[in-house]
């Protein structure tokens, strides 16, 4: 029984790696395949040519790809962003192999945004040279009540202005 995990990703996306393939919640590191520059026109593919070769595979288990892709230099900035789509195949007749259906596609959308900050003094005259930097509260378990993290990205001072701006991509 084979399984395809079908992605698509806009050009302002640019797929890394997989970070885990799961079953029941359980990651598994054999049975599957990628396929990074398939010729459908995917960005990626992961593919388990027979599901009843995974041992870890039962009726009714949950089939799981966790992945990073980052925004690159083509990256939309605010609306409409930048899409990814995903639409899994899969065996539809045990008689025949090579038959397949299609899930509907799935789509999410990436936003980015620019954020234009200005450090002042009391007095409201710009701070040449302030440094700046972007942060998020994450929850974690080494720290279940939270804690700030750094953002990566970019950010940089426009030269004597005392403007910063902030892009995560």
């Amino acid at each position: 029984y084979k399984l395809i995990f079908h992605d698509r990703e806009s050009d302002g996306l640019t797929f890394d790696h997989i970070t885990g393939v799961f079953v029941d919640g359980q990651e598994i590191e054999t049975g599957w395949e990628l396929i990074a520059a398939p010729e459908d026109g995917c960005t990626f593919e992961v593919v388990f040519q027979d599901l009843k070769t995974v041992e870890a595979v039962h009726g009714g288990s949950e089939i799981a790809v966790e992945y990073i892709s980052v925004l690159n230099e083509n990256a939309v900035i605010g609306v409409p962003g930048n899409p990814n789509e995903m639409r899994m195949e899969y065996s539809n007749n045990p008689t025949d192999e090579t038959s397949t259906g299609f899930t509907p596609s799935d789509k999410v959308v990436v936003f980015t945004y620019e954020v234009i900050v200005e450090k002042t003094d009391e007095s409201g005259e710009k701070l040449p040279g302030a440094a700046f930097s972007l942060e998020k509260w994450v929850i974690d378990e080494e720290y279940p009540g939270g804690h700030w993290v750094e953002v990566p990205g970019e950010i940089a001072e426009d030269e004597g202005s005392g403007l910063g701006r902030a892009q995560t991509i």
